[in-house]
Parts: structure tokens; sequence; C-alpha cells
């Protein structure tokens, strides 16, 4: 899965990333039966709720049940786990970072959403039914609706601090 990345006119974009690596995992867990939701990020731009700009990763949630199928799927074309700090697993449950060589962003893979308090499978089944559908890289992408969009969002900025803001 490796893309030339050596500063010439062919180096991937951040955009170009994002939009290619979600479009990848959606057509890997589709393909494995495993519901996916884009969350934040490009979501949140597409209910009109901040504007489309680059980030450094792309956050997804899985069906819990699934985030094992899901991440073996990754490793299987190249996207490696990112090293964890010893901090990280220790507090870190609710999602991994996986990378790929040459591509400039990460993507998250969550199998729950702090601050959900129904419990992993109920919170991503009540997600999974107010789903919306948007294109991404000329492939549907399922999302959250807007409010759920707000309520992710929101629950994402309460974690962050004064000196980490969370957009």
């Amino acid at each position: 899965m490796r893309y030339k990345n050596e500063g010439d006119s062919s180096q991937m974009r951040t955009a170009e990333s994002l939009a290619l690596a979600s479009a990848l995992l959606f057509r890997l867990s589709g393909s494995g039966g495993s519901p996916t939701l884009l969350i934040k990020g490009a979501s949140l731009a597409h209910h009109g709720l901040r504007p489309q700009h680059a980030s450094s990763d792309s956050d997804f949630l899985v069906e819990p049940d699934a985030l094992l199928a899901v991440t073996h799927s990754m490793e299987k074309i190249g996207w490696n786990p990112r090293p964890e700090t010893k901090s990280g697993a220790r507090f870190t449950r609710h999602s991994r970072s996986f990378t790929c060589e040459g591509w400039p962003t990460d993507l998250d893979i969550h199998s729950e959403f702090p601050g959900l308090l129904s419990g992993p499978n109920s919170a991503f089944q009540s997600l999974w039914s107010h789903r919306e559908m948007m294109m991404v890289a000329g492939h549907r992408v399922a999302v959250p609706d807007k409010a759920s969009s707000i309520v992710i969002w929101a629950l994402h900025s309460l974690r962050g601090t004064e000196s980490q803001a969370r957009h």
C-alpha cells in the first residue's frame, strides 16, 4: 500500500490522503460486513458544523464486535498500529491509530467513544440507526446524523484542555 512520497509533484496531499484512506477503510470494512461510521472531521463539515479542512487523521467508529476484523484487514494491506506510549496503552482503550508508510495521515479506528454512556454496543447501534450517507473519494460512506455528530463533537471537545483545545 506504499505511495510514492519523494517530495515531487506526485506527493500525496493531506486532503487526498484523508479521502482515499477513508474510502479504503469503508471498502474493507464493508466487504467484511462490518458497519463503520466516519466521525468528526469530514462528517462535521458535511453537516455544515465546521469548515472543511485538512486534518492529520480520519476517525472511524466501528461496531465493537467488528474491531478485530477491521484492524486485521488494515494490517493485511500495510496499515500498522501506531506504537503506543506507556500512558496511551493504559488510558486510550477506545481507539487505535494506524499508519501506512508513505501516507501523510493516520486512521483512528474507534470501538467506542468516550462519554457515550449507554455502553459501546448500544451507543453504536443508536448512532448506526441514525446514520446518513455522504460521498468521499467517489464512495458512499456512513456518517452519524447531524444531532449525533453534534454530540460526538461536544464530547470530543470536552476532552481538550486550555493548552490543547480540541476543535
